[in-house]
């Protein structure tokens, strides 16, 4: 990310993909165009310590603050973008793929297969109900399971052509590897039985199961 770039670039961090920032009554700081989102940053710490940053950030937000109440870590950086234009630089979109009630993921039009950091950035997170956050989250659930089998079964439908995985021809109830989904919300039963066993029905007969 800071390939080429001089001493002046403090940071990269991804394009903000929500109006939060074009739309004043929603967040009155400022920010160049659609602002940056600090949920991905890159910090180049050596040129942090040149510039001084302790001093640079605490300088800028007590202006700010003259104008403005209290806002979140995101909101100073983008300020400080507007005083200090060089310091940040911008992450391709598929390092921050943002999904959240106001996002408009489709401004980065990419095959879900290039989407490296998926940043679930709605208070519900994964439990946000559009055809984005559903498609995501079930990736996620596969993944959190931490199943061996699931990861393997995983690469089998990677390499499935059947169905598009363009996010444009994405749904909310379209289900990809329909049988891994089932399989993960399924509890199954612990056969007690094994290989011809012969209950008795002894009194005080004691069957060890392991």
């Amino acid at each position: 990310a800071f390939k080429g770039t001089n001493d002046s670039v403090l940071m990269a961090m991804g394009e903000n993909i929500s109006p939060g920032y074009t739309n004043k009554t929603m967040n009155p700081w400022p920010a160049r165009g659609r602002g940056f989102n600090s949920g991905l940053i890159l910090f180049h710490l050596e040129r942090m310590r040149k510039a001084n940053w302790r001093d640079m950030w605490r300088k800028d937000l007590n202006e700010r603050l003259k104008q403005l109440r209290g806002g979140a870590d995101q909101d100073i950086l983008n300020a400080m973008t507007i005083t200090y234009p060089e310091m940040a630089v911008e992450l391709p979109c598929e390092y921050n793929f943002q999904i959240g009630e106001f996002s408009e993921p489709l401004g980065c039009l990419k095959n879900d297969r290039f989407v490296k950091i998926v940043h679930f950035n709605s208070q519900e997170k994964t439990k946000l109900k559009n055809r984005h956050a559903v498609y995501f989250a079930r990736s996620h659930n596969f993944y959190r399971t931490m199943d061996g089998n699931i990861f393997r079964k995983r690469d089998n439908c990677a390499k499935d052509n059947s169905t598009s995985t363009n996010l444009m021809d994405l749904s909310e109830t379209e289900i990809s590897c329909d049988e891994l989904y089932v399989a993960s919300q399924t509890r199954y039963r612990t056969q007690l039985y094994f290989n011809g066993f012969q209950p008795s029905n002894e009194t005080g007969d004691v069957t060890l199961v392991t």
